[in-house]
């Protein structure tokens, strides 16, 4: 068992999050000819964003200075969940 940590904005809503889709769904909404545009642009762009992040080697200690300091101001609070 471990402890999820995740930081949410002090006045954000509780609501449920997404949907899940089952495999074949996911298959079924690629496969469609209009969403296979979207689907391959969203893995180009996901995929540079990801190497641009990742090429900045200062980019998450900044992450992690504007948590304490979000947390410190109170618009920010740190949540811990334990998975099951």
């Amino acid at each position: 068992m471990h402890t999820d940590i995740f930081y949410e904005y002090a006045n954000e809503e509780k609501h449920e999050s997404g949907v899940v889709l089952t495999e074949k769904e996911k298959k079924t909404l690629i496969d469609s000819k209009h969403n296979l545009g979207d689907w391959l642009l969203y893995q180009h762009f996901n995929q540079s964003f990801w190497q641009k992040v990742n090429s900045e080697s200062e980019f998450f200690e900044e992450v992690r200075r504007e948590k304490i300091e979000g947390c410190q101001l109170g618009w920010m609070r740190r949540v811990e969940i334990e998975a099951k």
